[in-house]
Formats: C-alpha cells, structure tokens, sequence
C-alpha cells in the first residue's frame, strides 16, 4: 500500500518537474524569439529610412542643382524622430593666380534620422551617412566634383525653419530655395586648396574625400572635431551656394 502511494507520489512530482522545466523552455525561446523580431524590425525600419533619405537626396539635388524652387519627401517614423542638429561647418581655403588668397566657410543643420536602437540616417550637405555604435558608413556621396583638373562644390546649406525634432508615423520634409550664390569662380589655376570639415561624422567625410582624384591627403583632428583635406592644384574651382529653408510638415 505504502509503495503504491510512494510510486504515485513520485509519478506527480516526475510529471511538475517536467511540466515545469517545459514552461521554462516556452519562456525562454519566447523572450529570445520575441527579441529576434523586435531587432528584425528595428533593422527594417532603419533601412526603410536609408532608402527614404536616398530618395530625400534625390529631392534635395533637384533644388540644389537643377533649380527647383522647393521639394517635399516623406519619410515614415514609426517609433522613431528625425531632427535637426548642430551645426557642421565646411571651410574651402587656396590661393589663387594672382597670388591672393581665398576663403569660405559654410555652416549648415545636418537632417538626422534617429531609430530605436541609436541607429541614425543623416542627411549632410548632399551626403546621406549611416552612423551606429560599430561604426558608420557613407551611403551616398555629395554632389561635389573632385577631379584633377576641375574642382566644383555645390553647397546645400540647410537651416531648420521652426520645429527642430518630430516623431510619429509619417512627416513630410520640405526644402524650399532662399538664395542661390555662384560664391567662387576661378578659372586660371589656383593652388594651396584645402577643405576643412568640421563634424562629429569627420571619419565619414575622410572616408568619402580620400576615393576622390582631386584630393592628395586627409588627416584627422580629434580635438578641433574636423578633418582637413589637401588637393591638388585644380585649374578651374568653383562652388555654388544654395541655401535651403528647412520644415517638417504632417
């Protein structure tokens, strides 16, 4: 009679530790199942932006080089926020036939798109760069020309109009033209030229500016924030300005 209970007594304890060592299993591949697809999703979302601000960059020449008064592109947000941040600077120096020397300076607000996972997408002076926690890539050049020969740099300065950061799920943003300035024009050779870019994303621009023909050498400046490009003596230089106003509309 006593073996009898103590086998079923056994049987009931067998069976709620295999019950339970089963709900462990249930909960464990859900939480790690369910973070898979949280990072799936955070992943395409991202990439969703990479293509919206490829497409936003597209908009932006159209005003930038072709003379579109103004362009709209819309970008969704989901859980994420895209905003406008400090200001980059972009410094062109050189000397030119006659001996004299020249210098520009250009600020702009970089458009930025930012996910749940810190992941941003940014929209810089005709760039679009993809920075995160491993590193950044650049996913599309600038517009500039850097040849040999001809150096030509078409400058998008962006400022924001009025909101600075938006979130939700859908926002428009809106380029609208308020001058356009052909600031240099050199035809008969210039020398000594440097480009200085000042930008929290200055190992993006040396990785862009060292694949061009025109650029001899880039170094880093960790403390100044800026990385610093000599080219080689163009004949010709020139750079158009365009200045954009910049709004996020629903």
């Amino acid at each position: 009679m006593f073996e009898t209970d103590d086998r079923g007594v056994s049987e009931v304890l067998g069976f709620t530790l295999v019950f339970a060592l089963i709900l462990s299993m249930v909960a464990l591949v859900s939480v790690v199942g369910f973070g898979d697809l949280d990072d799936a999703r955070q992943f395409e979302q991202t990439n969703n932006a990479e293509r919206a601000f490829d497409v936003l960059a597209d908009n932006m020449d159209d005003v930038l080089l072709r003379g579109a008064p103004s362009r709209a592109t819309e970008v969704k947000l989901t859980d994420s926020t895209v905003y406008f941040t400090d200001q980059v600077s972009i410094n062109v120096t050189g000397t030119d036939a006659s001996g004299d020397a020249f210098a520009r300076e250009y600020s702009y607000e970089p458009l930025v798109y930012e996910g749940e996972s810190g992941t941003r997408i940014i929209y810089s002076a005709g760039a679009v760069f993809r920075a995160q926690r491993e590193g950044g890539r650049v996913v599309r050049d600038p517009s500039f020309v850097l040849e040999r020969e001809r150096v030509h740099l078409p400058m998008a300065v962006t400022q924001s109009r009025e909101s600075t950061s938006i979130g939700g799920s859908t926002v428009r943003v809106r380029a609208q033209a308020a001058l356009r300035n052909l600031d240099l024009h050199e035809t008969g050779g210039v020398s000594d030229v440097t480009i200085n870019v000042t930008s929290p994303r200055r190992n993006l621009w040396r990785a862009y500016f060292e694949r061009q023909p025109a650029v001899d050498s880039c170094t880093i400046d960790d403390d100044s924030g800026s990385v610093l490009c000599d080219l080689a003596d163009p004949e010709r230089l020139s750079i158009q300005e365009v200045r954009m106003t910049m709004s996020f509309e629903r």
